[in-house]
């Protein structure tokens, strides 16, 4: 199984851009696990796709980034 992160910290339009890119990795490797790192703008939106297995949301406060990425 392999794991994927994509940070889509951008609007929609660029994840929608990527969304190509991700869901073919996910038709030629289904037992892989994909998780997006999202934007408060389109973090509700990613979160419908079935093919997306994990979505967390990027925090906007400098303090909050830092507790985001050491957990």
């Amino acid at each position: 199984m392999n794991n994927y992160l994509f940070f889509r910290t951008d609007r929609i339009g660029d994840f929608l851009m990527s969304a190509v890119l991700i869901k073919s990795i996910k038709r030629n490797d289904s037992n892989s696990h994909i998780t997006v790192i999202t934007s408060n703008k389109n973090h509700f939106y990613i979160k419908t796709l079935n093919f997306i297995d994990d979505v967390f949301l990027y925090p906007d406060n400098f303090i909050q980034k830092i507790f985001f990425f050491l957990n």
